[in-house]
């Protein structure tokens, strides 16, 4: 698909009034003291933890981020989305095409080997996920170690329509190679066993190699079963069956500037 159709399919999706007032925040008066930054990616898998919002495919996203000197930040995520039918011939209950996931944040450096942030998102979907609408807010706290080490942990209130509470705890290192490549690997861990009946912990590694506005990633990806419930039912009208995903390989390219 074309770029330029691409962006006319996230630009009209029915998630655009949703996300108007966050997406108002980008078109704040830029100024000395504030950057907007933009990219577009193309990846293999679109890999949220410990499934694909892409049904183990390729797709294409788009950010736009407005960060102050002040440390706060908002901006939007836009991508293209697919979830697998719940059973034969059920492609209606799965009818979600793009995702958008508005956020703001701040940042506050502490010295020059710590800070701390905390963010918002809103999960906003352009049709419906395992029959019913899934939109929801995750909740971040994060700190980091001379930008080499982040942990984060964020809550979700009502995961995926689920009506469940969720948290997940992640940590992630990268190690500068050269002025170009980066080496970075992330651990995590998520209690999702209330909503889809089996907590997760996942993991990843890669490589990213930079060169101006461009970058390539190439990442192993997989994730382990823990604690799962045995003969786990939700209501139909809370029900999540994403695509798991399995050991595999991720390819990336993003562009941006």
């Amino acid at each position: 698909m074309r770029t330029e159709a691409i962006f006319n399919v996230l630009l009209q999706s029915v998630v655009k009034p949703k996300i108007s007032i966050f997406s108002g925040l980008l078109l704040l008066p830029l100024s000395a003291n504030a950057d907007l930054h933009a990219s577009l990616t193309g990846t293999s898998n679109y890999i949220d933890r410990w499934f694909s919002k892409s049904n183990n495919d390729w797709t294409v996203k788009a950010d736009f981020d407005y960060e102050h000197e002040s440390g706060i930040y908002a901006g939007s995520k836009l991508a293209k989305v697919k979830f697998p039918p719940m059973g034969e011939n059920r492609d209606e209950l799965s009818t979600a095409e793009i995702e958008a996931i508005p956020y703001i944040g701040y940042s506050y450096t502490i010295n020059s080997d710590w800070k701390v942030g905390t963010e918002i998102n809103r999960y906003l979907y352009g049709g419906i996920v395992c029959g019913h609408y899934v939109d929801y807010n995750e909740y971040y706290a994060s700190v980091t170690f001379r930008d080499v080490v982040t942990a984060r942990a964020s809550y979700a209130d009502d995961y995926w329509g689920t009506h469940r509470d969720v948290f997940n705890y992640d940590v992630t290192g990268k190690y500068p190679i050269t002025d170009y490549l980066d080496i970075s690997a992330t651990a995590g861990y998520t209690t999702t066993r209330n909503a889809v009946g089996t907590d997760y912990s996942y993991w990843n590694i890669g490589a990213t190699y930079f060169y101006k506005m461009i970058s390539l990633d190439i990442r192993y990806m997989d994730i382990a079963h823990n604690g799962t419930i045995k003969e786990f039912h939700l209501p139909e009208y809370q029900s999540f069956e994403p695509a798991r995903i399995n050991s595999s390989f991720v390819f990336t390219a993003s562009v941006g500037f």
